[in-house]
């Protein structure tokens, strides 16, 4: 995909979560109605309003800089996979929070931002593809320390949201990895030419045919 139309997708992707985020603050609403309380039936609604919703400027921000800069990647990579790769990582999370979460409400869009991170080096492992791989690495470069938050260190942090986001993004990745080519293998070598004796390569004169005095050539 040519970049301008990577950064459109990027843009719009954003550019929901960033209403969901006026809406919120024009209408003063609030967790209990759009967030997502894991196994409460009547909430099962949070698992597609959740990541519209945040705590704070710096909670939304945070979020829409990694999401732009992740799915914008995405997008330049595996053309049209976008739209789909968001989908599942979207409902995929958010199904996932809903089973393991704690009895809180969850908000934010952090799941997808672990999500797009894993989908990187899983679709690498599962596609043997050098563009993956390099960009593996540059992710993990700049969002290592991402890996902090999968741990319960912060009672404030959906540690189980950026768990479920990990989760969806590998299953993203395994799902649509028929989409994404595999790098060729290197060439087989000839198996004829395998099996062949090595040192019949060389011009050696029968032997039948030696006579003193005669060379290899």
């Amino acid at each position: 995909m040519k970049p301008g139309k990577a950064i459109i997708g990027s843009v719009l992707l954003c550019g929901i979560i960033l209403q969901g985020w006026i809406a919120q603050q024009q209408f003063q609403l609030h967790a209990e109605s759009y967030g997502l309380m894991p196994r409460v039936s009547s909430s099962l609604g949070g698992i597609f309003t959740m990541p519209l919703f945040h705590a704070s400027t710096s909670h939304l921000w945070g979020n829409l800089l990694a999401i732009f800069c992740l799915s914008f990647l995405l997008a330049l990579l595996a053309p049209g996979l976008l739209l789909r790769a968001i989908i599942i990582m979207w409902i995929g999370g958010g199904t996932v929070l809903w089973l393991i979460g704690r009895p809180l409400w969850h908000i934010g869009a952090s799941g997808l931002v672990y999500g797009l991170i894993a989908w990187f080096p899983a679709m690498a492992l599962m596609r043997r593809n050098y563009s993956y791989t390099v960009l593996s690495l540059v992710v993990f470069i700049y969002y290592g320390s991402a890996i902090w938050g999968l741990l319960p260190a912060d009672p404030g942090i959906s540690y189980e949201g950026h768990i479920s986001g990990l989760l969806s993004g590998i299953l993203a990745a395994y799902l649509l990895r028929r989409q994404v080519p595999s790098d060729p293998k290197p060439d087989e070598p000839d198996e004829e030419l395998s099996n062949e004796d090595p040192y019949l390569r060389f011009d050696y004169r029968q032997k039948e045919h030696f006579t003193p005095g005669d060379t290899y050539e």
